[in-house]
């Protein structure tokens, strides 16, 4: 199967997560963590008709390879509002990740994709 890819795409594999890492130069945990998610994303099998949670869904024409291309945003996706000296003063980060990661990194690590919940999770781990 050939995928045809918009212009500024790119398929996210976990070289491809190498590389945007090493041209960006974002920190070593982080890339640990989308290396991990891309894999766990690989790993886990599409659910079937007999898993609960998912019986009632329709798949239908679902095109997983689109869901893995890393596109190139020339405007923003939103626009944020000013955040309160309040919350600023309990170490609320209110921007973009990109800036997070410039901005307050240690913020990131701690917090920044740290759990991964299965389809239907309370609140329990599941990675």
């Amino acid at each position: 199967m050939s995928i045809a890819f918009a212009e500024g795409t790119a398929p996210l594999t976990l070289e491809g997560i190498g590389h945007h890492a090493s041209k960006t130069g974002e920190p070593a945990f982080l890339t640990e963590r989308r290396i991990k998610a891309m894999k766990h994303y690989v790993e886990t099998p599409m659910p079937g008709r007999r898993d609960e949670i998912w019986r009632r869904v329709e798949f239908g024409d679902l095109d997983l390879n689109a869901a893995t291309v890393r596109g190139v945003l020339s405007e923003p996706m939103a626009v944020l509002s000013m955040l309160s000296n309040e919350a600023r003063a309990k170490n609320v980060f209110w921007d973009a990740p990109e800036d997070a990661i410039k901005e307050r990194p240690e913020l990131m690590e701690k917090y920044w994709n740290t759990e991964v919940y299965a389809a239907g999770a309370t609140g329990s781990t599941a990675s």
